[in-house]
């Protein structure tokens, strides 16, 4: 018979008594509390679990957020020393490209400066830098529109309002538009 069947049995012994037991009565009240500190320690070590586990959980959340806070970028920049530093300021090496370079030199386990020198790393940054070149060069802006031809009427009537023209040809327009229209 296990503490709690022990319980409820005496609960249901107390109920059943009328005052002319009281000492059956008393004597069930002594069986309780000598059972309670049974149980209350099996809820103290349940506490105690309890609360190691929430802990353990506590720790664990809190090394977890610390990891993943760290930013990338910055420690990785700030890992250059000043002769990595040096060799990437000498090598002329595009903003975009520090990743790879700093990757790269983590991944084959060398310094940056170490990186720079290999032959992987240089066909990298060229390629790179050839990429940019031709989409510099690249006409991605709207076609130009194609000079179009005045009249002399027109070149006229905007001189009459203070309109001068821009450039030579219009120039030499309104000269022959204001003679009459004939070159001679």
């Amino acid at each position: 018979m296990t503490n709690l069947d022990k319980t409820m049995n005496t609960n249901d012994e107390d109920e059943i008594v009328t005052q002319e037991n009281d000492t059956e009565e008393t004597e069930n009240d002594e069986q309780e509390h000598d059972e309670k500190p049974d149980e209350n320690d099996e809820v103290s070590e349940l506490r105690k679990k309890l609360l190691t586990a929430e802990s353990q959980k506590d720790h664990w959340r809190k090394k977890a957020q610390s990891n993943n806070n760290t930013p990338m970028d910055s420690t990785a920049k700030s890992e250059l020393s000043s002769k990595d530093l040096l060799s990437v300021m000498r090598a002329n090496v595009h903003d975009d490209d520090l990743d790879e370079v700093i990757e790269f030199a983590k991944f084959k386990k060398i310094s940056v400066s170490e990186a720079m020198n290999n032959d992987v790393v240089k066909t990298i940054l060229s390629n790179n830098a050839e990429f940019r070149k031709t989409a510099n060069t690249a006409n991605t802006a709207n076609a130009r529109k194609g000079t179009q031809k005045v009249s002399g009427d027109t070149l006229t009537a905007n001189l009459s309002k203070g309109q001068v023209p821009d450039t030579n040809e219009e120039s030499e327009a309104l000269f022959w538009a204001r003679r009459g229209g004939k070159r001679g």
